[in-house]
């Protein structure tokens, strides 16, 4: 069984790589609309970057973690290209629903970080901290980012599906 600090790296660095993963699809299956794709790539820039210091933080623990954002697999790479051809309704319930498992997988990785900062602050741990408390807001704003998105396209998506 993993000790508490390998449990919240891991999670901390699964979860970013989970949101990596959705950005990405995202921005491949909703390229036509500039602003999805657009944003999605930045948060995704974001993303990676907290992905690799969480792997260097735990790689000097002695915790092995991949430096770099999970691909999409092979199912996930096909999906977002039949989504990439999809149009209309169909296309704007995908990007609705892209968005919801974006926002709880955000959520996730939020949880994720507050566990790392309450483990580095009861071990005194000031290097972990530092790395939670200084990317916990990217991942905040991911989960605003996509509750904005949901509450404004939602409403019309919804009333014509």
């Amino acid at each position: 069984m993993p000790d508490g600090m390998t449990h919240v790296l891991r999670a901390a660095h699964d979860t970013q790589n989970t949101i990596a993963v959705s950005l990405q699809m995202m921005a491949t299956e909703h390229h036509a609309d500039a602003e999805i794709a657009h944003v999605a790539a930045d948060l995704l820039h974001w993303t990676r970057e907290t992905i690799a210091q969480l792997a260097e933080l735990a790689a000097r623990q002695g915790i092995p973690l991949d430096r770099a954002a999970d691909e999409p697999g092979l199912f996930q790479q096909m999906r977002a290209s039949m989504a990439s051809k999809a149009k209309g309704p169909v296309a704007a319930l995908l990007l609705l629903e892209n968005l919801r498992r974006l926002y709880l997988t955000a959520s996730d990785a939020s949880l994720a970080l507050e566990l790392l900062a309450q483990f580095a602050q009861a071990q005194r741990h000031t290097e972990m901290l530092e790395l939670s408390t200084q990317r916990h807001p990217h991942t905040l704003r991911v989960m605003k980012w996509a509750n904005t998105m949901i509450k404004t396209i939602a409403p019309q998506v919804l009333t014509n599906a």
